[in-house]
């Protein structure tokens, strides 16, 4: 499981409260309202992700979310992006 906001398994809601990495020594977190990944909501309002004004998405920044495992082959479908960020994580 990430640190927060990861996909939605059945029964869980489409909304979460994203842990924004704000310091690393210690590691401290904001709280934000955000919208699960793979939710059947908009990509420009997953968490932490940032889209342009026409709706393409731009940067993703996950970090300190505990992500692990190979990146997600779904990215080769953000043909803008121009930056993605996931440190502190085991990807």
């Amino acid at each position: 499981d990430w640190r927060s906001c990861n996909p939605p398994q059945e029964g869980d809601s489409e909304f979460c409260t994203y842990q924004k990495l704000i310091g690393i020594a210690p590691e401290t977190f904001q709280s934000i309202p955000a919208t699960r990944w793979l939710s059947p909501k908009d990509e420009c309002v997953w968490a932490g992700v940032s889209c342009d004004e026409s709706g393409q998405v731009r940067a993703i920044e996950l970090s300190g979310n505990k992500l692990n495992g190979p990146l997600p082959e779904g990215l080769k479908y953000f043909p803008f992006l121009q930056s993605i960020t996931l440190a502190w994580g085991s990807l």
